[in-house]
């Protein structure tokens, strides 16, 4: 068996110390390098993001700004839809008075025939006697599909007494109202200016339909007991009706 002697393992201890400090060195430098990196990352970190105090109030400042617009716009949506509303009840109320036109339309279209293509019809016709005056209503109808109005007059004569004569006399349009009239209570269509006139007739312009009223005036003596109105188209007589009168100590 072979042995060793001191001096043979000294050379191999010596080298073996040499690689533990080395070794040692290493693991030493490789920590101080990681250390100075993460301290480079954590100051550049540091440098660039912004304190949580003031990324928060950046935050809420937004928030207040988004608020603030949609407050705004909720605003508006709110106006946008009240309109809305508002205009399809109108749209509805005038639906709704078409409606009810068209429904007067067919009534007065079945009160009487039409009778033939350009025809003047006398569909209503009222009076009533009111002290010195007489109170009228008219209704005319136009059997006509042009789109030219029909241009003509009103005239009304009466037939009565005078003197002690049966007599017929054309009636004027009354130019004043007197206190009998207004006591009655019917005095409000008087002070309607259309209506008034110093003529004996009346001027006439519409298409299908025209409703006129309006006073005349019963001249001194003279009691009627009958109202006729004429309607006129120039020189030619197109319609009359006549409507008997009741006394007014009749009513």
């Amino acid at each position: 068996m072979t042995k060793h002697s001191p001096d043979n393992l000294q050379p191999t201890s010596r080298t073996q110390s040499w690689r533990g400090a080395g070794v040692l060195i290493g693991f030493l430098l490789g920590a101080l390098l990681g250390a100075g990196l993460l301290w480079m990352f954590t100051a550049n970190s540091s440098a660039e993001q912004p304190y949580p105090h003031e990324e928060i109030q950046r935050l809420n400042e937004r928030i207040i700004i988004e608020q603030a617009e949609s407050d705004t716009l909720r605003g508006q949506l709110i106006i946008e839809q009240s309109t809305i509303k508002g205009l399809e009840a109108s749209l509805q109320q005038g639906q709704r008075e078409i409606g009810r036109l068209q429904e007067q339309l067919a009534f007065y279209e079945q009160l009487l025939p039409p009778g033939p293509q350009g025809a003047i019809s006398i569909r209503a016709f009222d009076a009533e006697v009111v002290g010195k005056l007489i109170r009228y209503r008219v209704l005319l109808q136009r059997n006509a599909s042009s789109d030219k109005a029909f241009e003509g007059s009103l005239s009304f004569s009466a037939e009565g007494t005078q003197g002690g004569e049966v007599v017929s006399l054309s009636l004027n349009a009354a130019t004043r109202i007197p206190d009998e009239a207004r006591s009655a209570n019917v005095a409000e269509l008087a002070e309607q200016p259309g209506e008034l006139s110093d003529s004996s007739n009346f001027e006439l312009r519409f298409e299908q339909f025209n409703r006129s009223g309006g006073w005349l005036t019963i001249p001194e003596d003279f009691v009627p007991h009958s109202l006729t109105v004429h309607v006129h188209e120039g020189d030619r007589l197109r319609a009359s009706r006549p409507l008997e009168l009741a006394a007014p100590d009749d009513k």
